[in-house]
């Protein structure tokens, strides 16, 4: 069941004190990952579906910093020499480069946290959408799930709401949202 609660409510989920630190006035997904980093939950590896310019890949390497971390961006990412400055200083993160409608193929692994912000559009985002679902053990989280002409992540989540027996958790002062798998 898709549920839309405010970030203070996703703290009380994940049985975070939000006021023992300090959240920037505008809440975006590295807010989210700093409340799971904050958790119980233990996050010991983390895939990322498009990593532009490295923004949020450096918030999860420094969060997350003995975590192993996958990020995945296109060849032909202009944002590229940002993302490699800004990365490269981090051990635990290892860059590829392809599209993710071939992740199927080239990625079996099982990650503890998924995070997917790449093509925001069908059919590219429903691939990264059920890929994310299948190939995190505890937790997914989804950028931009907003009902918008700009982003087609929400009507995927809704479509996938169906076949799944987890709650999606849209953060809607964060436009993000999240799916914590069960027994977590």
């Amino acid at each position: 069941m898709i549920k839309y609660i405010v970030f203070n409510k996703f703290c009380e989920l994940l049985n975070v004190d939000v006021s023992k630190f300090v959240f920037p006035k505008k809440v975006s997904h590295h807010s989210v990952f700093s409340a799971i980093a904050a958790s119980d939950i233990t996050i010991n590896s983390i895939f990322e579906i498009g990593t532009c310019a490295g923004s949020a890949c450096e918030h999860l390497a420094t969060k997350f910093s003995k975590s192993k971390i996958k990020t995945l961006d296109l060849p032909t990412n202009p944002d590229d020499s940002y993302a490699v400055s800004k990365l490269s200083v981090f051990n635990n993160v290892i860059m590829e480069y392809y599209n993710s409608t071939l992740l199927k193929e080239k990625e079996k692994e099982i990650f503890d946290l998924v995070f997917v912000d790449g093509n925001h559009f069908h059919p590219v985002v429903d691939n990264d959408v059920l890929w994310g679902y299948n190939h995190s053990s505890k937790m997914t989280v989804f950028h931009d799930a907003v009902k918008d002409k700009s982003s087609d992540v929400l009507d995927c989540l809704t479509e996938l709401n169906v076949s799944i027996p987890e709650d999606i958790y849209i953060i809607s002062d964060a436009v993000t949202s999240v799916i914590i798998k069960e027994g977590v």
